[in-house]
């Protein structure tokens, strides 16, 4: 079933501030403009151009988000726990690249998350749990480098395993976006294994 949507620009999209969806709210994280702006020109068709979509396109948006969530937090957390440069250059691609993605995926469930079913079943493959999150928070120098390592490269490979459920989508737009992402944290999690060494 395809589920219509009001047409919005990449523009639009960052502008959001927040989203009510079933039975949670999704917010999206405070960055600079600076890092928003780093991924807009990518991202401008994913935002835009597309009319409808279907139950299973909103179903990844609404998973995924958290997921980027996430992912960003734990990059944040290097700035102040890891003066390793190769850690350091890494987290801050992962923020400029995630950022603008969580602002596309908002942009794209426009409020039409409340048709979706909130027991969809959808793993959240990769996410880290509450324990590991407090022992990354917890850790500095090379405790951090390596939890933050490995645990990236874990939310990586999770975040890929998700986003093929929509490289078949009968939107462009989505399916564009997921090729996107498999390509980015494909390279992303070669980077992160030559920092493990």
């Amino acid at each position: 079933m395809k589920t219509p949507i009001t047409k919005l620009s990449a523009a639009a999209a960052i502008a959001i501030g927040s989203l009510t969806l079933t039975g949670c709210s999704v917010n999206i994280p405070d960055f600079g403009i600076s890092d928003i702006q780093a991924g807009v020109e990518d991202l401008q068709n994913l935002a835009e151009g597309a009319t409808s979509f279907s139950a299973e396109d909103l179903m990844y948006a609404q998973m995924m988000i958290p997921h980027h969530e996430q992912a960003v937090e734990m990059a944040e957390l290097a700035v102040t726990r890891t003066a390793n440069p190769k850690v350091l250059a890494i987290a801050e691609k992962i923020k400029s690249a995630q950022a603008p993605e969580i602002a596309v995926m908002a942009a794209w469930l426009g409020g039409k998350a409340s048709e979706l079913h909130s027991g969809h079943g959808m793993e959240m493959m990769g996410m880290l749990t509450g324990a590991e999150m407090k022992a990354l928070k917890a850790a500095v120098d090379d405790k951090f480098d390596q939890l933050f390592v490995k645990g990236m490269i874990a939310h990586h490979e999770g975040a890929i395993a998700m986003t093929q459920g929509i490289l078949n989508s009968e939107n462009p737009i989505v399916k564009k976006f997921g090729e996107k992402v498999v390509k980015d944290q494909t390279a992303e999690i070669e980077e992160l294994k030559q920092i493990l060494g």
